[in-house]
């Protein structure tokens, strides 16, 4: 069993109690879409990789360890196939004890490879979001079984239109989704004002390296939080 931090878990308590005030989740019944916390790491210069595809690790063990401990809180986490490619990751809540999140991948023609580490986990396998537009190609349909086969959930739909994508989601009873990146998927959701929360952590360090796009938005109550040498920047977003 991972050993928790109480540092961790105060913080991890103060966001979910904010989360729950959020107004659109006062009458869950009139929801078309799930929650949706945008949480990622980045330099104090903005960057989030050295360079795009090249995984960099950034945070610390107490900020892992508080990102896998929001993991544990959200239905899915959701992540591009550029991630997948990049970094294979397995997804999981290793770091902190408690429920692996459903892995879903925004992967517009079936990249994902049939040995990726997501199919490892003890979870229920990965929800892989392909484009509608290319359902109608003859290997896309036979990719997209042998995914299937795998233990994945392949769903055609517009991929480039996250409303859609995130309404999609809810149907399939996603009630709450922790998008964790990369960059196109970042840039994506802020762009399109999907986001409700952030938990950013802002690492120490200067990279001079491969950054996010984002749109004009606030945070209501922000709030700043020390763990280890990274700060944790967390509020609900107010777009502008």
């Amino acid at each position: 069993m991972v050993q928790r931090q109480p540092a961790v878990e105060a913080l991890l308590h103060h966001l979910q109690t904010e989360i729950a005030q959020l107004p659109h989740l006062a009458v869950p019944e009139q929801q078309t879409r799930p929650h949706i916390t945008l949480s990622f790491a980045q330099t104090i210069d903005g960057s989030i990789a050295a360079r795009p595809g090249a995984p960099t690790r950034l945070s610390g063990d107490l900020s892992s360890a508080f990102t896998h401990s929001l993991r544990a809180t959200h239905d899915a986490i959701l992540v591009g196939i550029g991630t997948v490619l990049a970094d294979n990751p397995r997804l999981t809540t290793r770091s902190w004890d408690g429920p692996d999140p459903r892995a879903v991948i925004l992967d517009s023609s079936l990249r994902t490879p049939l040995d990726a580490a997501l199919f490892d986990r003890s979870s229920p396998g990965p929800i892989i979001l392909y484009d509608q537009k290319f359902d109608q190609k003859t290997e896309l349909p036979f990719r997209a079984e042998q995914l299937n086969q795998r233990g994945a959930t392949c769903l055609a739909t517009s991929v480039g239109d996250l409303s859609v994508v995130f309404s999609t989601l809810h149907e399939h009873g996603i009630a709450s989704i922790l998008v964790e990146g990369g960059a196109t998927v970042i840039t994506s959701v802020l762009e399109a004002h999907l986001a409700d929360y952030l938990a950013i952590t802002v690492s120490p360090r200067m990279l001079g390296g491969f950054r996010y796009a984002g749109a004009s938005a606030a945070l209501e109550r922000p709030g700043y939080h020390r763990l280890g040498d990274d700060l944790i920047i967390t509020g609900a977003v107010l777009w502008q």
